[in-house]
């Protein structure tokens, strides 16, 4: 999904004006709302495209580039469920008021601790 999201940026020119939070939240958002995975799936082969399904359904279906006739999305579980953490996760990203700080740490005053080896 990662490989597919970056080849779908790179195709619309964007890739190279995007920093890593950019690209983050990008692929939650795409995720989430706009990757409509009941009608698409994902090839990454070549320069990567997204492909209609020929039978729409409720599945993620990511080609498999070494052998094109197998889906490797097709034993993800519950990916509603995903599509709903992605839309979350994007959603406090890009909404949220507060520093990143604060939304990682409960108490953002605080330093984290160190780590004792």
């Amino acid at each position: 999904m990662v490989v597919g999201y970056l080849q779908y940026q790179h195709k619309k020119k964007k890739l190279k004006e995007m920093n890593l939070g950019e690209l983050l939240v990008g692929f939650l958002r795409f995720y989430g709302s706009e990757f409509n995975h009941e009608q698409l799936g994902i090839s990454i082969i070549g320069d990567g495209s997204l492909y209609k399904k020929s039978t729409p359904d409720q599945c993620l279906s990511i080609e498999n580039p070494q052998d094109q006739d197998i889906d490797l999305g097709k034993s993800a579980r519950q990916y509603n469920n995903v599509v709903k953490a992605f839309q979350h996760a994007s959603d406090l990203l890009r909404y949220t008021p507060a520093p990143l700080s604060e939304l990682i740490f409960l108490y953002p005053d605080r330093k984290p601790k160190k780590a004792v080896i």
